[in-house]
């Protein structure tokens, strides 16, 4: 887990660690599965399925998936760029999937095999998406120096937000302890 926290908070520079707070919201209509979180290329958390029902919820009541870091677990400053692989179900992937059977009992390799391509064949209907976005003019110099001022009690926030095939990044200051 170190070796990818270290890479999350800024893999080109060698500034002070910053702690950082994800949350990750689905607000489309459709549930998704975020594969990839990548900050500056190198491997990132992945919060996994996002349920539609997170457009319900507002950022401030939470939902979706969150994660936080401390400072300390991080040797870097912040990230510029994070390249982000999410794909989004589809009425045709939710109805194969419907109709793969459940096994249950003693299962063969073979019963394993044949429920794993239904599967694969069910995910592949999915729409997959990738997208590289710029955290330059979102992690502001002003902003990552109002975060350092207080490190001891200040987490870096990123509000990534999902709606269909779009993705954005908002990021501020989030005093965790007072």
């Amino acid at each position: 887990m170190a070796t990818w926290v270290s890479t999350l908070f800024g893999c080109a520079h060698a500034e002070p660690s910053l702690g950082m707070t994800l949350l990750f919201l689905n607000m489309g209509g459709n549930s998704i599965l975020v594969e990839r979180f990548d900050p500056d290329g190198h491997r990132g958390p992945v919060p996994g399925f996002l349920g539609s029902d997170a457009k319900l919820l507002t950022p401030e009541r939470g939902g979706g998936a969150q994660m936080s870091f401390m400072s300390g677990d991080s040797k870097r400053g912040a990230p510029e760029f994070v390249d982000v692989v999410w794909s989004e179900s589809t009425p045709q992937a939710e109805a194969a999937l419907s109709r793969i059977p459940k096994l249950s009992g003693k299962v063969s390799v073979e019963q394993q095999a044949s429920r794993k391509k239904l599967l694969d064949d069910a995910y592949r209907l999915r729409n997959n998406y990738t997208r590289r976005i710029d955290l330059t003019p979102i992690l502001t110099p002003e902003l990552v120096t109002q975060v350092r001022a207080n490190r001891a009690n200040t987490n870096l926030k990123l509000m990534v937000v999902f709606k269909g095939e779009d993705v954005t990044i908002t990021a501020s200051p989030e005093v965790w302890r007072k």
